[in-house]
């Protein structure tokens, strides 16, 4: 449990991932995972995308069970604005209509713009880790600098989806879509 507070804590926006004393002790999968539920907290969607004031924020994966896993340990007992946080595996977008955030690993990097397409103008904030991601239309990418695990934003698309994403968190991203 020490752990998963550490990683939470080390991805929070206003914090850097500087100060990890070991490379090793926490792995990517688990950066990302604390970044997706961090990501929520700075996210606002419209009141249409829960059914109910107190109804689950939903943070998907597509196809990948392992960071899956990795992602429910992170977020296990969490709330985001007072919506308990859920993961959920999707295995197709058709699967993914109540997410709130939709993570498209990078298993799926031959079909990012079919898949992002598919979602349309839902609200659903995807989040990608494949190079070439915002451009194909994706909200939030991954990418890894100097190794370390940071993000980008692409506002055009985040505006199309009806979500708003908080300035502190854009001031982290290091590079940010118009």
């Amino acid at each position: 449990m020490l752990r998963v507070v550490l990683v939470i804590a080390l991805c929070s926006p206003g914090l850097s991932n500087e100060g990890f004393a070991s490379p090793d002790a926490i792995t990517e999968s688990e950066v990302k995972a604390a970044y997706l539920y961090n990501f929520a907290k700075f996210i606002a969607w419209p009141e249409r995308s829960f059914a109910t004031a107190d109804a689950p924020m939903e943070i998907c994966v597509l196809d990948d069970t392992s960071f899956g896993s990795t992602l429910r340990e992170i977020v296990y007992s969490h709330t985001v604005d007072g919506h308990p946080v859920q993961v959920v595996n999707v295995t197709a977008v058709a699967g993914a209509h109540d997410c709130h955030i939709l993570f498209i690993p990078s298993l799926q990097a031959k079909q990012v713009r079919a898949l992002i397409e598919a979602i349309g103008y839902k609200s659903i904030v995807t989040v990608g880790e494949t190079q070439g991601f915002l451009e194909e239309g994706g909200i939030i990418q991954f990418a890894l600098q100097e190794g370390k695990v940071k993000f980008q934003v692409n506002l055009h698309a985040a505006a199309r989806s009806g979500v708003r994403i908080s300035a502190r968190l854009l001031g982290i991203a290091t590079r940010v879509i118009q």
